[in-house]
């Protein structure tokens, strides 16, 4: 008996409790109609509904939300059916625009800062900027100049190959840089003289420079084609009235002048016969033919036909518009900040086919040198090249008859 009353109390205690809870929570009413059996299924609504809202997945968008499935039906229904079907933006994978522009650098279209600078790297791999040996020093009229020598890596097709195909094929141009030496830059030339890694030495150099700007670069384009650029040393004078290089960094004009050999010249990756016949040897298959009466009925012929119509194309690689597209790449790997599409050259000098390739820079290049200079090389402009041609191989027959 005594037992029965115990837990009768602890029955009315526990109605009592769970009163007293309702009357504090504003549902007196409902909890003094509620059945006891109904108490544990009340209880529990009643604590879903007090689970603080924190996480992500509590906050879900309304119903006129346009976020993800909550859009706007009516404005969905005007969509067309490719965009109906369209995956909602609802993770961080889609947002990949930057709701704040940071720095200066300006993202293209469709592009996150990381890719950005994924594609940075690559072309950093890519061009596989190197200086070649240590800076050497000479002395002249008082000044002393300091003359580095590098290679860059550039692509021989840069649109497609012969076969309309995109080509990796990679070729490396040669430039060096004269500059003066400054005072207190004792630790930096020391520095790069004891860097033995070619590509080391060469961003130990790039960082150390620190160009924002290429107004301080005065390029210089060879004649010919087919020539090399002057060797600073022994082929271009440094003292102030010696050359055009002397005047400019003596007189304080410019602090840097590029000489580049030209794809295909001087210690640039060379065009010889001999690497034809390695790149292109069915090029060559006729030339121990005896009877050259028979050679347009012959497999060979075909093949040679055939060769000399890659070849050509090859060959059209090394003209003024990719020359200029070297000499930019040049600027590029040079500058210490990755946009360098409105930093042109602060001057440019063409020496005769240089100004023709001066004219192409005006031409094609968005942003070409400050200033270019023309030592005879101005192609012609009113008159089409096959003429002047045609003129000049009558002239030449005429003096050789």
């Amino acid at each position: 008996m005594d037992l029965l009353s115990s837990k009768h109390c602890s029955f009315i205690l526990l109605r009592c409790t769970l009163l007293l809870f309702s009357l504090i929570t504003n549902q007196g009413t409902a909890w003094s109609q509620t059945p006891i059996g109904a108490t544990r299924t009340k209880t529990t609504a009643l604590s879903e509904q007090r689970v603080p809202k924190t996480g992500w997945g509590h906050n879900l968008p309304g119903k006129g939300s346009s976020f993800g499935e909550g859009g706007d039906t009516e404005k969905k229904e005007k969509l067309p059916g490719a965009q109906q079907q369209q995956e909602p933006r609802t993770g961080w994978l889609h947002n990949t625009e930057s709701k704040k522009q940071k720095g200066t650098m300006e993202q293209k279209e469709g592009a996150s800062p990381a890719q950005l600078r994924l594609e940075q790297a690559k072309l950093l791999r890519d061009r596989n900027h190197r200086m070649i040996a240590p800076p050497h020093f000479h002395s002249c009229g008082g000044n002393q100049f300091i003359v580095t020598e590098h290679k860059l890596s550039v692509p021989i097709y840069r649109n497609s190959n012969e076969d309309g195909n995109e080509s990796e094929e990679r070729m490396d141009i040669y430039f060096s840089i004269l500059e003066l030496k400054k005072e207190n830059d004792d630790a930096i030339w020391k520095s790069l003289q004891e860097e033995a890694d070619p590509n080391n030495r060469a961003q130990c150099y790039v960082k150390m420079m620190n160009l924002q700007k290429a107004n301080n670069l005065m390029l210089y384009l060879q004649g010919g084609p087919g020539f090399g650029a002057p060797a600073p040393e022994c082929g271009i004078g440094l003292s102030e009235s010696g050359s055009w290089a002397g005047k400019a960094l003596v007189g304080k004009y410019y602090e840097k002048v590029v000489l580049m050999d030209q794809r295909g010249t001087g210690k640039s990756t060379p065009i010889t016969k001999q690497w034809l016949e390695w790149k292109f040897p069915d090029l060559f298959v006729l030339d121990a033919t005896a009877t050259p009466t028979t050679l347009e009925d012959s497999e060979e012929y075909e093949k040679v036909q055939q060769a000399a119509k890659v070849a050509s194309n090859f060959m059209a690689q090394f003209r003024a518009d990719n020359i200029v597209l070297d000499a930019e790449e040049i600027k590029n790997s040079l500058l210490a900040v990755s946009d360098t599409d409105d930093k042109p050259y602060g001057c440019a000098l063409g020496q005769s086919f240089g100004g023709f390739c001066l004219m192409t820079y005006l031409s094609q290049i968005k942003h070409p040198p400050k200033i270019c200079l023309f030592t005879g090389g101005i192609a012609p402009m009113l008159t089409p090249v096959y003429d002047v041609y045609h003129s000049l191989w009558q002239r030449v027959k005429e003096r050789n008859l």
